[in-house]
């Protein structure tokens, strides 16, 4: 899931700097990349990759939530900075089979998981009663989608950035004075961009006013003068997703992903 984030900052550093050196490497991760590319539009990690790492019952290949989400991010970029039509065919293909993967629920989508095999289908499959799955999915792909709709104007992908922002306000971001109800500050964060994203895209001026409640709460979380955020948010008990005293690096980055929403307005 981490590959598509790379790809994201090769086009941001190429852009920036203007340099073409060793470009053809670049070229070469897009077309490793693509080839993981399964019929149904996602990303499937291969069976004999990461070996040493496989989970007792993961079987692979299998697609992944947040790895599709970042690779419609790049995508995006790749739209605006490359005439070529295959990088918008296939952010289409991945938001055209991720939104049939969620459920309609009471004016939201839901899915039931972050991770997907080749050919499964909701089925019925009950919402989560843990809100990590809500925080997990609406991040990067509630991103992905809403700036691809900005980047295309393709309204499957206002759907599917709609339904994910608005189960995260439903779920997580629900308090009027910007608290909520998760701790671990980079992927909370992050979910908020991502109902951020869709806001904008959309014009919601009251989902844009709860984003602004919850980014005043998240800067009380840490020390702004000199930039300490813990990855575990103070006040919550379970740190099971990592440690309370330590910064971590992708909290300090999301100013650059924020960023990155700015340059893709420009392009």
């Amino acid at each position: 899931n981490i590959p598509p984030k790379f790809i994201e900052a090769l086009a941001l550093c190429r852009l920036a700097s203007g340099s073409d050196l060793n470009v053809e490497t670049d070229a070469a991760v897009l077309a490793e990349q693509v080839a993981l590319v399964g019929e149904d539009g996602l990303s499937y990690a291969p069976t004999e990759a990461m070996v040493r790492l496989q989970h007792p019952g993961m079987e692979r290949p299998f697609a992944e939530v947040w790895a599709e989400g970042r690779s419609i991010i790049a995508l995006s970029m790749l739209t605006q900075l490359d005439d070529d039509p295959l990088w918008a065919e296939l952010a289409k293909r991945k938001v055209d089979k991720m939104l049939s993967l969620t459920t309609e629920k009471d004016g939201y989508r839901y899915l039931w998981k972050t991770r997907y095999r080749p050919g499964e289908q909701p089925n019925d499959a009950p919402e989560p009663d843990d809100v990590w799955p809500v925080i997990y999915a609406t991040g990067a792909l509630g991103h992905g989608s809403a700036l691809f709709y900005r980047v295309s104007g393709y309204e499957p992908a206002l759907e599917l950035a709609r339904g994910l922002a608005l189960w995260a306000a439903r779920r997580v971001f629900c308090n009027e004075d910007g608290r909520w109800n998760f701790h671990h500050f980079h992927h909370s964060l992050y979910s908020l961009m991502g109902v951020l994203e869709y806001a904008l895209a959309a014009g919601d001026k009251g989902l844009l006013s709860r984003v602004d409640a919850c980014h005043r709460y998240a800067r009380e979380m840490g020390d702004s003068l000199i930039g300490y955020f813990p990855e575990v948010m103070p006040g919550f008990p379970d740190n099971r997703f990592g440690d309370p005293r330590t910064v971590e690096i992708c909290e300090v980055g999301h100013g650059g992903d924020s960023a990155q929403t700015d340059a893709g307005r420009r392009w």
